[in-house]
């Protein structure tokens, strides 16, 4: 239906790869600019440890990854990075529901992989902080909803 539409896709050969990928990418950036309220080039700016602790972040989600026996490459990382250094600066979702107040996706961007960690006995430590911090702005938020 696609092709017959004239609309461009891509059969991915192992679609749990690519939504990994995707995962590696929106837990560093979604939780890494809600906290810092930052978009993901004024934080790499900030300082050297800025572009360690996201290296680190999305280090550590391909752990969980390769431990749940999803190939995602461990290049990936600098692939992203790369990437993100050759954009404008990015604003998440999560920055924008900070930003405006609203309740965030946590669990289905940060959760996942930190739960999935901790069945699996992957170390996760900076996923750890960062899931930490969100969940207490996330909840402080939800409390000024009801």
């Amino acid at each position: 239906m696609l092709k017959e539409g004239g609309a461009g896709y891509k059969v991915e050969d192992d679609i749990l790869v690519k939504r990994w990928e995707k995962v590696v990418w929106n837990v560093a950036w979604n939780s890494i600019t809600a906290l810092t309220l930052l978009d993901t080039k004024s934080w790499l700016d900030s300082s050297d440890q800025a572009m360690v602790v996201s290296r680190r972040v999305m280090d550590e989600v391909i752990e969980v990854a390769n431990a749940a026996g999803i190939k995602v490459k461990r290049s990936l990382t600098d692939e992203l990075i790369d990437k993100t250094l050759g954009m404008p600066g990015v604003i998440s979702s999560m920055y924008t529901d900070l930003r405006n107040e609203r309740p965030m996706e946590v669990e289905s961007i940060l959760g996942g992989p930190v739960h999935l960690g901790k069945r699996l006995n992957v170390s996760t430590p900076t996923l750890d902080i960062l899931y930490a911090l969100i969940k207490a702005q996330d909840s402080r938020i939800r409390k000024l909803k009801i």
